[in-house]
């Protein structure tokens, strides 16, 4: 299970120690082993984690899995919703649409104000 919140994202692991990544190391998922689906997240400084969580028994795609990581690590302003109903939505947006589409409306509701 991958838990996001305003701090940084953690990662619960079956039988193994859990991992936590603060967002100001400005983690990236940088792969998937094919064979059981680990990914992995590199960190600012050049230190590499492999996450224990099968991919393919989690509702979430590698891509989507490194669009979200990036998307919060891109808008530090927009992490502090990841603890409210707001961020559960824009985390089911980003299930759904691409990142750039809702970078653009975040461009547009500023525009308008």
């Amino acid at each position: 299970m991958i838990v996001l919140s305003p701090d940084g994202l953690r990662v619960f692991q079956e039988g193994k120690e859990d991992i936590y990544v603060p967002w100001r190391l400005s983690p990236q998922v940088m792969g998937v082993r094919v064979r059981n689906g680990v990914a992995f997240i590199k960190m600012q400084g050049g230190n590499v984690l492999p996450i224990g969580v099968r991919l393919r028994l989690t509702p979430i795609s590698y891509v989507r899995l490194e669009q979200l990581i990036s998307f919060y690590v891109s808008h530090p302003e927009l992490r502090h919703e990841l603890a409210t109903k707001a961020g559960l939505a824009r985390v089911k947006d980003l299930m759904n649409r691409y990142p750039w589409d809702i970078e653009e409306d975040l461009r547009t509701s500023v525009e308008q104000r």
